[in-house]
């Protein structure tokens, strides 16, 4: 399992365009429920990850921040919302808020713990999936 964690970047690298292209094909065709698809099949991979031994999801791509986590943030960063905003997030493509950065700005590499969240580590690096819910909340 070690040597497949060492190597995750490289595969990231390799399967990102087709990853993308199969994400785009996914959106024109929505099957119905996939968000909760998606979500369970999140959930089991996570289950079977320790986040603290490899943390590649937080060094190589940006969790969706939804308006109560930027909320919830800033204020323990006892910043400004639109300071918060400008200095650390952007909207993407689907434009969901996400960080500017793709190495997350709050890992603590030695660690791999977060500066903003506590307690629940699989929070940590957990890229959530949205659903219609979070869309809107």
């Amino acid at each position: 399992m070690r040597a497949a964690l060492e190597n995750l970047q490289g595969l990231f690298k390799e399967k990102k365009i087709e990853t993308t292209k199969y994400f785009a094909k996914l959106r024109k065709k929505t099957p119905k429920r996939l968000d909760v698809l998606m979500q369970d099949l999140h959930d089991d991979e996570f289950d079977k990850i320790d986040c603290l031994s490899c943390a590649n999801c937080c060094k190589t791509s940006s969790p969706i921040f939804t308006s109560k986590d930027i909320s919830r943030i800033y204020k323990s960063l006892r910043m400004r919302d639109q300071q918060f905003i400008s200095t650390y997030l952007q909207r993407d493509e689907d434009d969901f808020m996400v960080l500017k950065e793709a190495s997350c700005t709050f890992l603590d590499e030695t660690d791999n713990t977060c500066f903003i969240y506590d307690g629940d580590q699989k929070r940590v690096v957990n890229i959530r999936i949205p659903t219609e819910k979070s869309l809107f909340s």
